[in-house]
């Protein structure tokens, strides 16, 4: 389980120094990239930042997207969508099945969407949309950067151990392959690099006993929660209320 805080990553590679001192110095660009790799890698929801564009600048949330001609322009921090909402409907999108539907802006083309909801997909860099105009509110999840624009790392050990060997190795290969470095010593930086970063891994799945409360509450429901999705899954975690009838 994550703290939900992050450190830059100043420290990971001050560590790096520290720990190592290599021959060879590695560019500091260099850092940025294998630090944002490893991060990639891990790949766990919880260690990404929750945005919505709803236009809260004190959250660093983008406006509202703008939908002209079947799509907007997605945020360009994004790593992936957790929900879209109609703005102008009121109403929650779902994720479109038609394998045309990328073809709604072309011009001549018929929108053959004739469901209750709206629908969309993801193309590149914009949100594809089944309404011609309108605004959309999305819920992500976004790579979270410091004032700089940098990669941030969670503030866990774990992690920031994991990034501190990915860098290591990245560096060591090269000394290996300039036969500065014999293959055992640099066997044993890809081991360290993938115990940590399978620590890591584990340690953000890991719930706290607030969210196993509410995996409790999911699997021991009777009735399954069929509109969960209109309602933006508020009460998925709830428990449910179960009432007994008396005869008499």
């Amino acid at each position: 389980m994550l703290n939900g805080m992050y450190v830059k990553m100043d420290r990971v590679i001050s560590s790096v120094h520290r720990d190592f001192r290599f021959s060879s110095e590695f560019d500091w660009i260099d850092a940025v990239e294998w630090i944002g790799e490893v991060l990639s890698l891990i790949g766990s929801a919880s260690q990404y930042v929750e945005k919505v564009t709803d236009g809260n600048s004190d959250l660093g949330h983008l406006p509202q997207i703008t939908i002209e001609n079947y799509r907007g322009k997605l945020p360009h921090d994004m790593v992936y969508v957790l929900q879209a909402w109609n703005c102008e409907t009121g109403t929650p999108m779902q994720w479109s099945t038609d394998p045309f539907h990328s073809s709604y802006y072309c011009e001549g083309y018929t929108n053959c969407n004739s469901g209750s909801k709206d629908t969309y997909k993801l193309n590149d860099e914009y949100i594809m949309t089944s309404f011609e105009k309108g605004t959309v509110r999305l819920a992500y999840r976004a790579f979270p950067t410091d004032s700089d624009g940098l990669p941030l790392i969670p503030d866990n050990q774990s992690f920031i151990e994991a990034c501190k060997w990915h860098i290591a190795m990245k560096v060591a290969f090269k000394l290996y392959m300039q036969e500065k470095m014999s293959g055992q010593i640099y066997n044993e930086f890809c081991t360290n690099r993938e115990w940590y970063v399978a620590q890591a891994t584990s340690k953000a799945a890991m719930p706290n006993y607030d969210r196993m409360e509410n995996i409790k509450n999911m699997f021991t429901s009777l009735i399954p929660q069929l509109r969960a999705h209109d309602q933006r899954y508020l009460n998925i975690g709830k428990i449910e209320q179960r009432f007994n009838s008396s005869f008499i």
